[in-house]
């Protein structure tokens, strides 16, 4: 159960705090998944219609609570986003689903009410504020509220960054390099990018409503062996869906699997092609396999433009990629493609800046 059927939190309160309660027999260990909705869609940021949309106001939370023996409670923290329009109360839901080793009780959806704190629609636009850049950029990349240690190292970039936009090595330090540096992280590279490149394995550019729950799934304030648990439980449902049992599930021979598997990738003569041929004939399970493809620097290569582009619609917009995506992935593949181009269209995108302001 939710502690409560229904949240109020204030806009400007960074996060909405909910308690999830486990009763009766606590002897066995639980686990129980929760996922936030709204009904917005693509309604632009400025409509005023109660509804609370997470491209505007709240960050997407998707994750899997785990209770220990004797555990009885866990709290789940939903990140808000103080945008300046004018819009009254909105609400969004929080919903838990599919509880393993106890059963689901009266409470399992909750209301999350956002009191509005603005007066007049107020200028400048907050995305234009370092902290509110900094931290935005946090959630939409990364899936997580900044670290302190993280967030002051941004913004001492920011704050230092001289009026040219390069520092006093001639290395670019303004806006468009903060932001593309998300991307470029270890931390995204080796979660969203993770997740990315199994949809390249069943010859699939992902959506973003597909793609975000997916890449929850990786992300926040994980151990090591917390992340590789969270991977490996990933790699096995994603071999269940039907995308990849439709390609691979009725091949019989390891040979024909790596082959089919490559072939799907665009990468039919991979060097270690025998290797995981060899592998697979000597017991290794397809999911090692599978996953050893995927992570592959010859796959990571070949796909990390276009996972670059789609990326920033999601990150972004908080959309799923429009045709015009092939131009940028043209930009991007060119002879001296500048990535700086593409972040600039993005960054500064009437799109972008309307999520949070005029």
């Amino acid at each position: 159960n939710f502690g409560s059927a229904a949240y109020t939190v204030n806009e400007d309160g960074l996060h909405a705090t909910v308690t999830v309660i486990r009763t009766g027999d606590l002897s066995g260990t639980v686990r129980v998944d929760y996922a936030t909705q709204d009904q917005a869609g693509l309604t632009p940021c400025s409509v005023t219609n109660s509804i609370a949309s997470q491209r505007c106001d709240y960050a997407m939370s998707v994750g899997t609570l785990r209770f220990a023996v004797g555990e009885n409670t866990k709290t789940i923290f939903i990140p808000l986003i103080d945008d300046a329009f004018v819009e009254g109360s909105e609400v969004f839901t929080l919903t838990l689903t599919d509880a393993t080793g106890s059963s689901l009780g009266t409470f399992a959806t909750t209301t999350i009410a956002i009191t509005d704190n603005d007066a007049t629609n107020a200028v400048p636009n907050p995305i234009d504020d370092a902290t509110f850049f900094v931290r935005q950029h946090y959630i939409d990349f990364l899936g997580r509220e900044p670290e302190p240690t993280g967030l002051t190292g941004w913004l001492n970039v920011y704050n230092g960054c001289p009026a040219s936009g390069k520092d006093s090595n001639g290395n670019y330090c303004d806006r468009v390099e903060i932001s593309s540096a998300f991307f470029r992280s270890e931390e995204f590279q080796n979660r969203a990018y993770f997740v990315y490149r199994f949809y390249s394995a069943v010859g699939k550019i992902p959506l973003y409503e597909g793609f975000m729950p997916d890449f929850a799934k990786v992300s926040g304030f994980l151990s090591a062996s917390e992340l590789e648990a969270n991977k490996v439980a990933f790699v096995s449902e994603f071999m269940a869906r039907a995308d990849y049992q439709n390609l691979y599930g009725s091949i019989g021979g390891n040979d024909a699997y790596v082959t089919a598997l490559l072939n799907t990738l665009g990468l039919p003569n991979h060097p270690r092609k025998t290797e995981w041929v060899t592998a697979l004939n000597n017991g290794t399970s397809r999911a090692i396999v599978f996953r050893q493809v995927t992570e592959s620097g010859e796959v990571q290569t070949k796909y990390f433009n276009e996972a670059f582009v789609i990326m920033q619609y999601f990150g972004y917009l908080r959309r799923s990629a429009d045709i015009s995506y092939l131009d940028w992935i043209t930009e991007m593949n060119k002879p001296g493609g500048d990535y700086r181009v593409m972040i600039n269209g993005f960054l500064n995108s009437a799109e972008y800046r309307q999520r949070f302001g005029q």
